[in-house]
């Protein structure tokens, strides 16, 4: 298997995307996180626009297999997550951002992204703007 850098997803792009929505983007990482409430970097939020979904949630939790296209289905709409829309998926350092993509891939998205640096590059830079989402 061979790498495929053209899925992966960087700072300078997600920061030309935000103001015309061109991905949606999704927030894999702990509910704290995303909220600010954790303290994760020099600044805590979350990217602008973000989605909330935790990746635990697609897996089940007894087996750590993934859930059913059903239950993943019925998930992400839940959360308005569009299954017909480019996404990019970021958490704090791109491993749990990997697991959401790829059970976006599953689900048969067709243009799904890693922010494989996510937050810590993020939360870290001066020039990136963040929001303070209400918890659930």
């Amino acid at each position: 298997m061979s790498p495929h850098p053209e899925r992966l997803a960087f700072k300078a792009q997600l920061l030309e995307s935000l103001p015309k929505r061109e991905f949606q983007i999704i927030d894999a990482r702990s509910e704290s996180e995303y909220c600010g409430e954790a303290n994760t970097a020099k600044r805590n939020g979350a990217i602008p626009g973000a989605i909330h979904k935790e990746w635990t949630e697609v897996t089940e939790k007894k087996t750590q297999r993934f859930k059913s296209p059903e239950e993943l289905s019925k998930l992400f709409e839940e959360a308005g997550i569009d299954l017909n829309k480019s996404s990019v998926t970021y958490c704090q350092s791109g491993g749990r951002a990997a697991v959401m993509a790829f059970a976006l891939e599953l689900m048969g998205v067709k243009s799904v992204h890693n922010y494989y640096r996510s937050w810590s590059e993020w939360g870290n830079a001066e020039d990136t703007p963040i929001e303070k989402p209400p918890g659930k």
